[in-house]
């Protein structure tokens, strides 16, 4: 190992060799010095070029490789990356009659015209092409006198003229290995076989046979695998890698594993030792193919030994060690029909969910990240040009294996530094993963939290530590040479529409940035980074003029010291989560395809929502699918061969199994009387440092499990199962019987909705006589213009006109209780209507009122074409099918997307049996909306006025077909109150009257004059001040019970009303409850329905959003607030 090339371990000043030879555990035989004719062509860039052609047509298999051709014809560094499995294939001797030789043929068929032939193969007729014939005969005669595998098949070539009878050759993979180079002699390697052969052909043995139409595949594990297919990486035709190399271990070593793995033998064989011949690492392009080859021939193997042992991971799955993906994991007889990839497969899919679950883990703990930071390789360090300086070597880009190692080095660093806080102050957790997209050099997405807080940084806490602006040329010429060089974007847009950011004539990275004079943060969370216009400012690049707003941010220090790409990103906020965590989510590149064989679909099931009446199971070939989405590169398979991690964390993550009484797994010594060890369990405690728990994932279709997994994260400190089973002295049968009756279930509404057949019984099993009594005492109350709107409504109802209604008024003008008259007498006719609001609170005053979004699955992410999950021939299908009427209150509120999804879905469901209603306003379907266009209006994220006013309801191309009326009496407020009603409604007109002296304020048309008698001043206790002018002195009240029911407290953000119910808690004594969320995965598509799993019930209710509440604690009277929320 002297000349090896080798680190230092920073500690003890000691060379380390790892990656290398594990401690000098593993010794391969030495690579000899190349022929002098290659050792001369690899100094020549034209041959390096080409080094790959000629090896194809030297060769004596041919390589079954499915290559990614969109990335060969790119700016930018030679890459090779294949989709799929490679393969080496072996012909016969002889081709068939009629057919030219090609491979190993090329050694023995008509070989007086071998340089022709080869040119021929290779389809290159004449000597201009990118092959010297001249070099290609020399090549031929220096792999004739050094190669052993040629002199094998010329020697079948002179038997084949002289002897003329069919014969075959046997290849040998046991005869010669362990010699020094590890080269055989000819009688070893390869034996002729004349007549029966049956009898004495090996397991690994390798015989071509004299003339086949067939291709033989060659096993992996053969010494010879690799010789045969670069006669130029390995010209004496060595013995490679076998199952039989032993590990050199210390006497006395305990290790059971005795033999060296295919990994740590090409990890080993990729390095520079100036002792012996570098014909691998100077082979340039051809380097690159080899790496990648060898990297498919070591996963091959670990998916091997998955295919072999799917007994053993099929019980660890249905046990719950494995985190559940799907929903056929908790079904025994599917999971015995399957192919299963365990999460110790690396960048598998269920690995992927496991790391996911890990992340996750850490976000519930510490909440969403604070810094995303991503580093790039560059390939112009100053070690990296170093050692090809010193050791040999044109570009960088002909050693993947110095990039790699380099960038793992520079990581390591950078890691180090965050963690002592040099740039930043030091995280608390942190988490990142490697990726080479397109096959290009590696990168480090990484997430940094640096407490649990998620407060909105300030914008000097920004510019502190981020810069999105060129640096001062003359104040600082460093910091902008390294900012010109390595964060500047593009040129993209109209200055290259080219650019390989563009689609659709718009940059998918959404440069050019705005200009911006101060850093702000967005209503999504996002930082806008200051980026003054300034035409000083500014660098060349590919011939345009950039200034700042092409200006990738980043840390000007970070930059100084590692020279490379480093964007640095602020990110404290729960919208950018689903961004940031794309990256942890992804595996291995994987392309996008369409499986079409029978067994690889996903099992389905049937819902009373979206799905269909009857599951149709198929099953899934994880293993299949890996391999036919996987793609690679040289440099991702050389960092994967080196075994350097692709994924990491801190903190550490504990995951917790979760089992049935008596389906847990124990550890026994031979020595254990077992009657003992099942009497006595023990809880071992925790010895080394601190780590996060999280439990397995469990999918809903696994039942009790699932339950169970319910009850153990909202009890604490169980005892027993059956302590989890009783709930107020009463024990339950089972786990869903207790979870039901503590009520960590979704609501009654849902669950019915869900069981499917009662969801009829629902809608139609109402008192007749009950709802004519309550319909004919509030129609009496109607007044003339609530009547005219009965009168209409009803009368589209009874002539099937799919009428589209209208009713605007403001609150307290009567819409509900005309609603409530129609609800009523819709049902006593025995017929259905559907009322529905934009929000919970107004559905709560509807009779079995639901929100839109839930009645109908109204995608969250709405676009002009998306539709509702709602599919033909569903329960909800069938029910929306037979409804006479839709009321739907407070749609001001929601955006005309919505209902458009809506008219469009119930327009395909009705025309599956009417095709005229295609053509009709929501189907056919009689619509009533209400609501007051002076209240809440559609929320645009980042929009503004008028983007808000062209998303509402008014401005859909529904509303041209709308039948308008008004409520204009308010049936709700006494006398004494009309001046603050009309001074609401002038608020709602936009026509308040301003004090003199704002009319110069340029957002003086935005401004309102609030009455002084509305307005308190608060002082330095001001939760004191608020919560006594809402409801007095809390601590004198007498009984508090009736104090609350008629006041509320109204905040615009929730972290406010946690302060409030934390105040008010601390100044009284009584009886404190949890009001738990009911928080779902919404699974709006496919693809989703699959990911169920990927979001804990635990993260979702750690979840903080907009208009939404979190779990409370308060007293059993207290102000409090329970929700039910879908994320």
């Amino acid at each position: 190992m002297t000349n090896l090339l080798h680190s230092t371990n920073p500690r003890t000043g000691e060379p380390t060799f790892t990656i290398c030879c594990k401690h000098g555990k593993i010794k391969i035989s030495p690579i000899r010095q190349p022929p002098a004719l290659l050792e001369e062509l690899l100094q020549s860039k034209k041959f390096r070029d080409t080094i790959q052609v000629y090896n194809s047509v030297l060769s004596f298999t041919s390589i079954g490789m499915k290559m990614d051709y969109s990335v060969v014809h790119v700016p930018g560094p030679y890459t090779i990356r294949i989709q799929g499995q490679t393969h080496h294939r072996i012909g016969s001797l002889i081709p068939r009659q009629g057919h030219l030789p090609e491979y190993l043929q090329l050694y023995i068929f008509d070989t007086h015209n071998e340089v022709k032939n080869r040119l021929n193969a290779m389809g290159q007729t004449s000597t201009e092409g990118s092959l010297d014939e001249t070099t290609l005969e020399r090549l031929i005669e220096m792999i004739d006198e050094n190669n052993c595998l040629a002199k094998v098949f010329r020697r079948a070539r002179d038997h084949y003229e002289t002897v003329g009878e069919e014969f075959a050759v046997k290849l040998i993979p046991d005869k010669g290995k362990g010699k020094e180079y590890d080269l055989p002699g000819t009688s070893e390697v390869a034996g002729l076989i004349v007549g029966d052969m049956s009898s004495t052909i090996g397991e690994r043995d390798i015989v071509v046979q004299f003339q086949t139409d067939t291709l033989q595949q060659l096993r992996d594990d053969h010494p010879l695998y690799m010789s045969l297919q670069y006669p130029l990486l390995f010209p004496y035709g060595e013995y490679g890698f076998h199952p039989e190399i032993l590990l050199h271990l210390e006497t006395g070593t305990s290790r059971t594993r005795q033999f060296l793995t295919i990994r740590e033998f090409y990890a080993a064989q990729i390095q520079t030792r100036l002792n012996q011949g570098m014909t691998l690492i100077k082979s340039g392009r051809l380097l690159h193919q080899y790496i990648v080859d060898i990297y498919t021939e070591i996963e091959e193997d670990r998916l091997r030994w998955a295919r072999n042992n799917q007994d053993v991971l099929r019980a660890e799955l249905y046990n719950n060690v494995l985190d559940a993906v799907s929903r056929g994991d908790t079904n025994a007889k599917i999971i015995g029909q399957r192919f299963i990839l365990p999460p110790s497969f690396t960048g598998g899919p269920r690995y992927l969910v496991e790391k996911y679950h890990d992340a996750m883990a850490i976000c519930r703990e510490y909440g969403n990240p604070d810094l995303f930071v991503t580093i790039t390789a560059n390939l112009n360090w100053s070690e990296i040009k170093e050692h090809l300086a010193r050791y040999g070597g044109e570009s960088p880009n002909d050693r993947p294996d110095i990039e790699c190692r380099v960038f793992k080095m520079k990581l390591d660093q950078l890691l180090k530094d965050f963690k002592k806080g040099i740039f930043f102050k030091p995280y608390t957790a942190a988490v990142h993963r490697i990726e080479f997209q397109k096959g290009g050099p590696p990168h480090a997405h990484i997430l940094l939290w640096f407490g649990n807080s998620s407060r909105t940084p300030s914008a000097d806490e920004v510019d502190a530590i981020i810069s999105a602006e060129l640096p001062d040329k003359e104040k600082d010429p460093e910091a902008y040479a390294l900012v010109t060089k390595h964060m500047i974007h593009g040129p993209c847009g109209v200055m290259n529409p080219k650019s390989p950011c563009m689609d659709k004539n718009v940059c998918m990275k959404k440069f050019p940035r705005p200009y911006n004079d101060n850093t702000s943060v967005d209503k999504s969370g996002y930082i806008l980074y200051r980026r003054h216009r300034n035409e000083n400012a500014t660098v060349v690049k590919n011939g345009s003029t950039l200034d700042n707003n092409f200006v990738v941010p980043h840390n000007i220090d970070l930059l100084k010291k590692y020279e490379a790409h480093i964007n640095v990103e602020w990110c404290n906020r729960t919208s950018a989560v689903k961004y940031l965590f794309k990256y942890i989510t992804k595996g291995v590149d994987r392309a996008t395809t369409v499986i079409k064989k029978g067994n690889t679909a996903s099992t389905s099931d049937a819902t009373a929502s979206g799905g269909s009446k009857e599951g149709v199971i198929k099953h899934r070939n994880e293993i299949q699918e890996y391999i036919d989405a996987r793609y690679l590169s040289a440099c991702e398979s050389m960092w994967r061969t080196s075994a350097l991690y692709i994924h990491k964390r801190k903190q550490s993550v504990e995951k917790l199994i979760i089992h049935l009484e008596g389906e847990h797994n124990i550890s026994v010594k031979e020595t254990d009387n077992l009657g003992r060890v099942i009497r006595k369990p023990v809880w071992s405690e925790r010895k080394r440092g601190r780590a996060i728990g999280r439990i397995v994932a469990v999918h809903p279709s696994a039942g009790d499990r699932y339950y169970l997994r319910i009850l153990i994260n909202k009890i604490k400190g169980p005892r027993s199962y059956d302590e989890l089973k009783t709930y107020n002295d009463v024990k339950y049968p089972d786990f869903k019987s207790v979870s039901y009756a503590r009520r960590y279930l979704d609501n009654d509404v849902e669950w019915l909705e869900k069981l499917g057949n009662s969801l009829w019984n629902q809608e139609l099993d109402y008192d007749v006589a009950e709802e004519t009594l309550r319909h004919d005492m509030q129609f009496n109350k109607l007044n003339p213009d609530q009547r005219a709107i009965y009168e209409a409504v009803l009368d589209s109802v009874d002539k099937k006109d799919g009428k589209l209604f209208f009713v605007y008024g403001a609150g307290g003008t009567g819409k509900t209780f005309l609603y409530q008259t129609i609800i009523s007498r819709i049902r006593s006719r025995k017929h259905i209507v559907l009322p529905v609001a934009s929000s919970g609170i107004a559905a709560l005053l509807l009779p079995n009122g639901r929100t839109a979004h839930s009645r109908f699955n109204i995608p969250l992410k709405l676009s002009e074409d998306k539709l509702c999950n709602i599919k033909p021939g569903t329960i909800l299908a069938e029910l929306i099918e037979k409804t006479n009427l839709i009321i739907w209150d407070e749609a001001p509120m929601t955006h005309k997307h919505a209902f458009e999804a809506l008219d469009k879905t119930l327009r395909d469901i009705m025309s599956k049996r009417n095709p005229f209603t295609k053509e009709q306003t929501f189907g056919g379907k009689t619509v009533l909306l209400g609501g007051d266009f002076r209240q809440i209006l559609p929320v645009v994220p980042q929009g503004n006025r008028a983007d808000t006013v062209l998303a509402s309801i008014s401005h859909s191309y529904l509303w041209g077909s709308c039948h308008k009326f008004s409520l204009k009496i308010n049936m709700r407020v006494n006398q004494d109150e009309n001046e603050f009603s009309d001074w609401l409604l002038q608020v709602g007109e936009g026509h308040p009257h301003l004090e003199s002296g704002y009319e110069c304020d340029n957002h003086h048309e935005q401004m309102i004059a609030v009455d002084k008698s509305l307005i308190r001043v608060s002082g330095d206790d001001s939760l004191k001040e608020v919560v006594d002018a809402a409801y007095g002195d809390i601590s004198k009240m007498t009984n508090p019970q009736t104090s609350y029911t008629d006041k509320a407290i109204l905040t615009p953000r929730n972290e406010t009303i946690d302060e409030i119910n934390a105040y008010t808690i601390l100044q009284t004594d009584g009886v404190s409850r949890d009001y738990f969320n009911s928080d779902s995965f919404e699974i709006s598509d496919t693809r989703s329905k699959h990911n169920e799993t990927l979001y804990s019930i635990e993260y979702l209710n750690s979840l903080e959003f907009s208009g939404l509440p979190s779990q409370a604690h308060s007293e059993s009277w207290c102000p409090g607030y329970a929700s039910t929320k879908h994320k």
